[in-house]
């Protein structure tokens, strides 16, 4: 249930931008999520990025916008 660091994360568009470990977090308000590093390049694509999150039973939940490269 929920979002945990056993789900596999990867972003939409070019393959410019690498997703580091997913990690977990507990919010002020009690709320668990995750986080994650983002590294890429100067170079990297501007625009937004779906992201992308694979259980271990192979469901997928979809950010679309989650993440945006801007200059």
């Amino acid at each position: 249930k929920g979002l945990n660091t056993s789900m596999k994360a990867s972003l939409s568009g070019p393959a410019d931008i690498t997703i580091g470990a997913l990690q977990p977090v507990t919010f002020t308000d009690k709320t668990t999520g995750i986080s994650f590093t983002a590294t890429l390049p100067s170079n990297a694509a501007l625009g937004a990025r779906t992201l992308i999150l694979q259980d271990t039973k192979n469901d997928i939940t979809t950010f679309t916008g989650g993440l945006e490269v801007v200059p």
